[in-house]
């Protein structure tokens, strides 16, 4: 028994610990992550129209589309990771809820019931307070890119009319 207290509480005081580092995390880059997903989102946006202006297989073609991919690539990654933050935070309340609580004592009791309250509460980042970064962010940026997209084609078609 003297076991299981030893093992919850290390787990209690990592988990605090990572919701710290997460809400430190936050503090600190929630206005860069707004910053760098609106500069992300105009230069992919450009990146496209610059694309779609050049001839299929030219150098300029080759170096604007791998310029825009690894733009697409890094606010990828940024929302992967997001998302797992997101993930792994709720999985914490299922594996305290999980473990045999019920044949413990008092104590590993209460303790994993705060510790399971605690973990419902999701850990994540947003950029600049507006939206969570994950996956879903990931799928709106690049809509909204190709409707930026989309846009600037059709103004330069009726421009060239």
């Amino acid at each position: 028994m003297a076991n299981l207290k030893k093992i919850i509480n290390e787990y209690a005081y990592y988990h605090q610990g990572i919701i710290k580092l997460t809400e430190d995390m936050e503090k600190c880059l929630n206005i860069l992550f707004l910053i760098q997903f609106i500069s992300c989102m105009l230069t992919i946006v450009v990146g496209l129209y610059q694309i779609s202006l050049v001839p299929f297989g030219s150098p300029s073609f080759t170096n604007m589309a791998a310029f825009s991919f690894a733009i697409t690539f890094e606010v990828f990654m940024h929302c992967s990771y997001g998302d797992e933050i997101s993930f792994y935070s709720a999985e914490v309340a299922k594996a305290a809820y999980s473990c045999e609580w019920i044949k413990t004592d008092n104590w590993s009791r209460k303790n994993l019931l705060l510790m399971t309250l605690r973990a419902q509460r999701e850990c994540s980042l947003t950029f600049g307070k507006f939206s969570k970064i994950n996956l879903v962010l990931f799928l709106n940026v690049m809509r909204g890119a190709f409707s930026y997209f989309t846009f600037l084609q059709k103004m330069n078609e009726e421009l060239n009319m």
